[in-house]
């Protein structure tokens, strides 16, 4: 006896009504997201993100600078 929702086995190919072909949104969802937003969204995520990365590495780099001047002045100094 053969069942139409039966799993398809080894011996069976899989027919294109076993699968869904389409793409078929849920009626009465809570949520939906346009795939396109949720993409400008990430990227503007992705930005800020490295925009503060470079801000954070940038003040790193001043206060870096800063102490090594302060060490070169008073190597200077104590040279004399």
């Amino acid at each position: 006896m053969k069942h139409d929702n039966a799993p398809a086995t080894d011996t069976q190919a899989p027919t294109q009504g076993d699968r869904a072909t389409t793409f078929q949104p849920l009626e009465n969802a809570p949520e939906a997201h346009n795939g396109a937003t949720l993409l400008v969204e990430a990227y503007a995520i992705l930005w800020a993100i490295l925009f503060g990365w470079l801000l954070l590495m940038w003040r790193k780099q001043t206060a870096l600078n800063r102490q090594i001047a302060q060490l070169e002045r008073a190597v200077e100094s104590a040279r004399r």
